[in-house]
């Protein structure tokens, strides 16, 4: 036999496979279930307590500093004066001039 006729005998062979496994259904099938009656659920009253805020006050930053040089940005910042607003300082710097001493002196003072 040749391979064009064995081909096409393993087609017509798969073929015929395929229809008897549609035909013969082995699959149960289980009747359709019985309708459900959803029931909308009422909606529970919820209770939210006030909540007091207290105000925060915030100290303005003075930014004049960072219009000094480098080196008397150090000698400033060496004083501890400004310790408490660094985080405000180099973001500041960094939306500024960007200058990599200043940056570094200021980074420096952080605990």
């Amino acid at each position: 036999m040749s391979s064009i006729m064995t081909g096409r005998l393993r087609r017509k062979q798969r073929h015929t496979r395929i229809e008897k496994f549609k035909t013969s259904s082995t699959a149960q099938v289980s009747p359709p279930a019985a309708p459900v009656e959803v029931v909308p659920a009422e909606p529970v009253p919820v209770e939210v307590a006030p909540v007091e805020v207290a105000p925060v006050e915030v100290a303005p930053v003075d930014y004049g500093i960072l219009e000094l040089s480098i080196v008397n940005l150090a000698k400033e910042l060496s004083s501890g004066d400004h310790d408490s607003i660094l985080p405000e300082l180099i973001e500041a710097e960094n939306a500024g001039k960007r200058r990599k001493g200043a940056l570094a002196a200021l980074e420096e003072r952080l605990p």
